[in-house]
C-alpha cells in the first residue's frame, strides 16, 4: 500500500494548482483548498517518511465537496473554475483515501 501511495502522491505533485478565481466565494473555496492540500501532503509525505500518523488527522472535508456541489454558477468560467477545484478536490480525496487503508 505505502508504494502505491508513494506513486499516486508523485502523480499528484505533477498536477498545476487550480487557478484562482474573480468570485469571492470561489477565492474562499479556494483558500480552504490550499489549507487542505498543505494538511494532506504533509500528511502523506510524513507517512513515507516513516513518520507515525494519528488516523483522526486523515479525514475527506465533506464541507468543502458539498460546497463546490452547491456553488450557483453565473458564468462559464466560474463553471470551468468549480470543475478545476473538483478535479483537484477528488485527487486530494484519492490520496487520503489510500492513507487511511495504508495506516
Amino acid at each position: 500500500m505505502k508504494e502505491i501511495l508513494r506513486k499516486k502522491f508523485e502523480e499528484f505533485r505533477r498536477i498545476p494548482f487550480p487557478n484562482r478565481s474573480e468570485n469571492d466565494e470561489l477565492c474562499d473555496i479556494l483558500f480552504d483548498l490550499v489549507e487542505l492540500d498543505g494538511h494532506i501532503a504533509g500528511l502523506v509525505s510524513s507517512y513515507l517518511s516513516g513518520g507515525i500518523i494519528k488516523k483522526e488527522l486523515v479525514f475527506i472535508d465533506e464541507g468543502l465537496n458539498a460546497r463546490l456541489e452547491n456553488f450557483v454558477l453565473s458564468s462559464e468560467d466560474e463553471a470551468k473554475t468549480v470543475e478545476e477545484y473538483k478535479k483537484y478536490k477528488a485527487y486530494l480525496d484519492e490520496l487520503v483515501q489510500i492513507l487511511k487503508r495504508a495506516l
